[in-house]
């Protein structure tokens, strides 16, 4: 990508542009990863954000500001059934096409944590902050799975090789022995 330089007073008229965009409520558009698709609000906007950083150089301070409002609006409305999962959906494509701080990238990484993307996590802690994924953040997928309503030995089995891969063997089996936990009490639920 080539980096152009703008002035400061450039530079904060496309913060502005940027805001304002980001703040609208427009239609939706349809984002596609893994087999999920995602409808995401606000499709318009973030195209239009998406364009303004990619016409004016994919500078990381455009980047940055992005990924930084989409995380602050996911970062408002997360609960363990309710988020705005679109935000993020967004932060992580501007990661996708654009450079960003390592700063972004560890508040990304925690929020995908956070959301429960285990798809994810791996892939984007390598690739945009050069590590693995900390237990912190393997505690956090299981905490969004475990206050979810879905069960799936699939998910289990691959938050389980998460938990042996990146935490001590204590918390490996801390971890497990919640799952077999809340699994006996959603199971005893349902039937």
């Amino acid at each position: 990508m080539v980096q152009r330089k703008c002035s400061k007073g450039k530079l904060g008229f496309l913060e502005q542009i940027i805001t304002i965009l980001m703040s609208g409520n427009g239609s939706c558009a349809h984002s596609v990863h893994d087999g999920f698709t995602f409808v995401l609000t606000d499709g318009p906007q973030h195209f239009a954000v998406e364009r303004l950083i990619r016409e004016f150089g994919s500078r990381q301070e455009l980047a940055d500001l992005a990924v930084s409002a989409y995380l602050d609006r996911f970062e408002k409305k997360c609960h363990p059934l309710v988020c705005d999962r679109g935000a993020l959906e967004y932060a992580c494509r501007i990661a996708e096409q654009f450079p960003i701080s390592n700063e972004s990238a560890e508040r990304l990484v925690h929020d995908i944590a956070q959301a429960g993307w285990y798809g994810r996590l791996e892939g984007f802690a390598r690739k945009y902050c050069q590590r693995n994924p900390t237990p912190e953040e393997v505690a956090l997928l299981f905490e969004s799975y475990t206050h979810s309503g879905c069960y799936g030995t699939s998910t289990d089995e691959t938050l389980m090789a998460y938990a042996d891969k990146y935490m001590s063997p204590k918390q490996s089996a801390e971890y497990a022995k919640l799952l077999v936990e809340r699994n006996k009490r959603l199971n005893g639920d349902l039937f």
